[in-house]
């Protein structure tokens, strides 16, 4: 059969092309966030990385899913050509399956092992990442052999006129999505009471819980997968079933760019920090220029000899005497006695302007140390 796309096939494909290609990106710029930043790859990252192989499963499924007619109605195809495509579609459907739950399980594990780098210094919270570890585990356990038994025998399942049984499809799909709805829960509330506990602003308590909650965005999408999945045996399957792959390939995606973007938010912040403490240093030297003047400048008429202004910046704010000639730079005599050197003025002026620009180095660069390092910053806070 010639491979031809059709009605809405083009879109599935761009579809999961994009999807697969969006979470490989933030994956990268996590391991590279990891290595930029010296804070060294550990359990959790590759575990994420892990995940990330297993979510092109289901994108993939997708692609196999158009060569065999996914989205097409029945009396698109002959008698035969569609039960062929349709027993080929269901195996494909039946040997994705156990992805879903291990990409699932994965991920969150990854994200426990990464409150784990941040909270394990908090005894209540250590016990909840055991336990919520164990409840992630037991449903992983439960959804894989639920999806490889779930026709006995196993061939009925892309054969469903064989004799045998089966599980209800439907019911199947949504028990293990909602299931999996109540460990996302769990997981994306753990460190909240820590976060609000923290001793910052509420500005930036807001943008920490905000971070660990970006993850709901992946749980609002298991709702709309939920009411999409079809029963699997449906008379006209190919059609039935089009959504379903859909939702299930977009959830194990964006759970992989949810799970990133904590770790990402360093390198985010970084990169603003920097960009908003350039954009100020070059305004702020702009601004300063005309009106501090370098101290071995020498305006025209001044007879200051070469050398004698490097000695002076050099003994600045000290009284020494100092032979000057009549100009624009001649001393006066203060009230209290002490010479007084006009130039100075614009000395110490300049110094001031070049220490807040090493202040402003300063800060951009021990923001980036602090950001890079989180996990101990809200350690030292708690």
């Amino acid at each position: 059969m010639t491979w031809h796309l059709q009605g809405q096939q083009p879109g599935i494909l761009a579809t999961a092309i994009i999807l697969a290609s969006i979470s490989t990106i933030s994956t990268i710029l996590r391991l590279w966030c990891r290595r930029w930043t010296g804070v060294g790859f550990w359990f959790d990252d590759w575990l994420l990385l892990l995940g990330q192989i297993l979510s092109y499963a289901l994108c993939a499924q997708l692609i196999v899913g158009i060569r065999y007619g996914l989205s097409l109605h029945r009396d698109q195809f002959t008698p035969e050509e569609f039960e062929s495509n349709v027993s080929n579609f269901l195996k494909s459907l039946y040997s994705v399956e156990p992805f879903y739950a291990a990409c699932m399980s994965v991920i969150k594990v990854s994200i426990l092992l990464f409150y784990w780098r941040l909270f394990r210094s908090v005894r209540w919270m250590k016990w909840g990442i055991y336990i919520t570890s164990a409840l992630v585990t037991m449903w992983l356990i439960g959804a894989e052999v639920a999806a490889i038994i779930q026709c006995t025998p196993i061939s009925k399942f892309w054969n469903p006129e064989a004799p045998g049984t089966c599980l209800n499809g439907l019911t199947y799909f949504k028990s293990i999505t909602a299931t999996n709805l109540v460990t996302d829960a769990i997981v994306l509330c753990l460190p909240m009471p820590l976060v609000w506990k923290l001793n910052t602003s509420i500005t930036r308590r807001i943008s920490l819980a905000a971070g660990f909650l970006i993850g709901g965005f992946v749980s609002l999408i298991s709702i709309i997968r939920i009411e999409y999945l079809n029963n699997p045996h449906d008379p006209d399957t190919l059609y039935a079933t089009t959504k379903g792959p859909i939702w299930t390939a977009a959830e194990t995606s964006l759970d992989v760019v949810c799970a990133n973007l904590p770790v990402l938010y360093t390198l985010i912040k970084t990169i603003v920090a920097h960009a908003v403490g350039t954009v100020g240093r070059n305004s702020a030297s702009a601004q300063a220029a005309p009106r501090y003047p370098r101290p071995w400048y020498t305006p025209p008429g001044d007879s200051v000899g070469p050398g004698e202004d490097t000695e002076r910046f050099a003994t600045r704010g000290r009284s020494i005497p100092t032979q000057v000639s009549q100009g624009s730079h001649s001393p006066s005599e203060r009230s209290d006695g002490i010479t007084y050197f006009p130039e100075k003025a614009h000395v110490q002026a300049d110094e001031k302007g070049r220490q807040q620009t090493l202040s402003q180095q300063h800060e951009i660069y021990h923001e980036k140390q602090v950001a890079s390092r989180l996990c101990m910053t809200l350690h030292e806070e708690l």
